[in-house]
This record gives structure tokens, C-alpha cells and sequence, in this order.
């Protein structure tokens, strides 16, 4: 009975799921970002997703580098991981991969990162998302071992198709609503004053007011009745 080469199976096994879960990221990122679903998700659990995606693809990423060494069937070392080109089987698409892997590296150093860096540095750099996805499938397609297999070129197939369409959706999308941020320094206005309102009193209260405000009459001033002629009853 022959033996499961199982560092081989599992060096095959870790690069299509890193593969695969690129692929899932660069969706996630393109898609999610513009709402699709309204407010069902958030733009933050959108970038945790991408975000996690990209680790979770960088892992396995570096299981599969870490297989690759172990494999006895050929000399691979640390440093030919590290230097593009340098592994003796194909080199320029082995090289192709060790970038593409450094690029996802770089990617999510880049979110430790993101609150000290400007809107364009962040997305410049996210842009090299497209060359490891790029380089990535180059690498799969020309180096890697399962690319004659029907399944693994449908694959292949699937994920350009969904990042081109995941690409257009986002092109095409209208941008969500961006708050607006007050400059710095920049005093926010005043709250306009409540205005006042002026609440009916009933008619039973009115009244009692009424009738317990004094009747002020109009009294003649002292020196007035002392030029006062008094009436007669009769006439002289």
C-alpha cells in the first residue's frame, strides 16, 4: 500500500486555500465598501472582514511556505522564500508567488498603520491588493502542481471572473454618503434658541386672575379738591 505523501498533499492543500481566501478578500473589499446591503453592514465590519480574510490568507500562505522547506522531493530554503527568483523550479513564477506573498505582508502591516497614514498613501497601497492577486494567480497557474486538473482550472476561472466583476460593481456604484468633518481649529455653529412658546390658559383660570386683581380708579389729586367750589342747594 502506498503512503499519502502528506507534506505534499498539505503544501498543495495550504496554497490553493490562500488562493482562495485572497480572492474572498479582494471581494469582500471591492464589494462590501459601497453597502450593497444598506445598513444590514456596517463600514467597519466590512474592513474587519476584509481585514481578516487577508490574515487568514497570509496564514496559510505560511503553512504552505513552511511545507515547501520540510519537502524533501526538492532543496527549497529559508531565504528562497524571502528573494524573489532564487528557487530552482521556475523560477519567475516561484518569484512571482514569493511577491505576491510579501505584498499580502505588507497589506496587513498596512492596518496597524492606518490611522497615521493620509487617505492616499492608504489607498495606493491598497491598490498593490490587484498585483497579489495578479502574481498570485500567475504563480497557481505556471508553477503550481494541480493546474492541469479540471477542477482547479474552474478555480481559477471563477476567481478572475468574480474580482473583474466585483471591479465593475464598484466602479459602477454610487459612493456612499461621506460626514462631513469639521476642519481643525474650525468652531462649530451656535444650537439656535428654543423658541418660545406660548401655552393657552384656560378660561377658569382667566377669570379667577380677574377677579383677584384690584380695581384701580383714577383718584383727583389733593390739590384739586381744595379748588373744588361746592355744589349749592338752592339759589341766593
Amino acid at each position: 500500500m502506498n503512503q499519502v505523501p502528506v507534506v505534499w498533499v498539505t503544501t498543495r492543500a495550504a496554497g490553493i486555500l490562500a488562493f482562495v481566501l485572497l480572492t474572498m478578500s479582494m471581494v469582500a473589499g471591492l464589494v462590501l465598501k459601497t453597502r450593497p446591503f444598506g445598513r444590514l453592514v456596517r463600514g467597519i465590519s466590512a474592513i474587519e472582514l476584509h481585514r481578516s480574510l487577508t490574515m487568514a490568507s497570509l496564514t496559510a500562505l505560511a503553512v504552505h511556505g513552511v511545507m515547501l522547506v520540510m519537502d524533501t522531493t526538492i532543496e527549497i530554503t529559508w531565504s528562497d522564500l524571502l528573494v524573489p527568483g532564487t528557487l530552482p523550479f521556475k523560477p519567475v513564477w516561484t518569484g512571482l508567488g514569493v511577491v505576491a506573498g510579501e505584498l499580502m505582508l505588507i497589506l496587513v502591516v498596512s492596518y496597524r498603520f492606518r490611522r497615521k497614514l493620509t487617505m492616499s498613501v492608504w489607498r495606493r497601497l491598497h491598490y498593490a491588493s490587484y498585483l497579489s492577486f495578479i502574481f498570485a494567480t500567475l504563480h497557481g497557474i505556471f508553477a503550481g502542481s494541480s493546474t492541469k486538473s479540471t477542477w482547479m482550472q474552474a478555480i481559477y476561472i471563477v476567481a478572475i471572473a468574480l474580482v473583474l466583476g466585483a471591479t465593475v460593481f464598484r466602479i459602477l456604484s454610487p459612493a456612499p454618503p461621506k460626514k462631513e468633518v469639521p476642519a481643525a481649529g474650525a468652531r462649530r455653529p451656535a444650537p439656535a434658541a428654543p423658541e418660545s412658546v406660548t401655552v393657552p390658559q384656560p378660561a377658569v383660570v382667566r377669570s379667577a386672575q380677574r377677579s383677584e386683581a384690584p380695581q384701580s380708579r383714577q383718584q383727583p389729586h389733593p390739590a384739586a379738591r381744595r379748588h373744588e367750589v361746592p355744589a349749592t342747594s338752592g339759589s341766593q
